[in-house]
């Protein structure tokens, strides 16, 4: 069973937060309306964070000089490696350092799906020196939708979803698709599947998503995050071996020419 107060504590500030979205729907200006719905956002997800972790919005970017689309909501690290701030909350933000993408749309249709699916594909194609992810993009991918344009009774979310995605079933681009009022949608690799969570007038779907997202960060700490900034900052250049006078250095044991640091 869940504490109440918490369960009761959280029920409240979601709802408060979707009432302030809706009334954000009366402003003339859709830029500004979009603004402030993720800033709304942010303010259900920043109280749950653990302190290692902090929320921006802007550019995940790599060594490589890769850059997303514009990222509504970036949930990152700077203990893992600092941003570049152009404001207290927009800025570049290194992949290696970035554990969730948010992108938020005010009301979901296939146009807006399709857009996301690609910004998430360009994400997911990305370079990180993060070892760990050889085979994977270390950043999850969420499209959060607080409408949508498909009836109660007809093609459900997934079932659009995988319609515009073919790799819908074992690689899909979206990793966590949350519609309110309709559901939350994860996948998962081992084995490929789909977590499906209904919603409630208590908009469990939102709580569902909010619990796998801390549990995530909490399952993979900064610590186990080991890279470097060197390949942000350091240019492509060699370095030879200075050894003092006497030192006898076994063959084989340094390379010979001029070596790229690895650090």
């Amino acid at each position: 069973m869940p504490n109440e107060i918490y369960r009761k504590r959280l029920i409240n500030e979601i709802h408060h937060a979707l009432r302030e979205i809706s009334d954000a729907g009366l402003i003339n200006h859709h830029e500004l309306r979009g603004v402030i719905r993720e800033k709304i956002i942010s303010k259900i997800i920043r109280p749950l964070l653990p302190p290692e972790y902090e929320i921006g919005t802007g550019k995940i970017i790599s060594s490589k000089g890769e850059q997303s689309g514009q990222t509504d909501i970036v949930i990152h690290s700077m203990s893992v490696l600092p941003p570049i701030m152009h404001s207290s909350e927009t800025g570049l933000f290194p992949i290696e350092a970035c554990y969730y993408s948010i992108e938020v749309k005010s009301r979901l249709n296939a146009t807006e799906l399709k857009d996301s699916i690609q910004k998430a594909r360009q994400l997911r194609s990305m370079h990180s020196t993060w070892p760990m992810a050889r085979n994977f993009s270390p950043v999850i991918r969420v499209l959060i939708a607080l409408d949508t344009d498909l009836t109660q009774d007809g093609m459900c979310e997934l079932g659009r979803y995988s319609k515009h995605d073919a790799e819908s079933s074992f690689f899909p681009a979206i990793q966590v698709l949350c519609v309110v009022g309709r559901g939350t949608w994860m996948h998962e690799q081992n084995p490929p599947h789909w977590r499906i969570y209904d919603a409630t007038k208590e908009h469990d779907e939102i709580i569902d998503f909010l619990a796998s997202l801390i549990n995530t960060l909490l399952k993979f700490p900064p610590h186990t995050r080991q890279t470097t900034i060197g390949s942000y900052i350091r240019a492509e250049r060699g370095f030879h071996f200075s050894v003092p006078p006497g030192v006898h250095i076994p063959d084989g044991i340094l390379p010979g020419g001029t070596q790229r640091d690895p650090r």
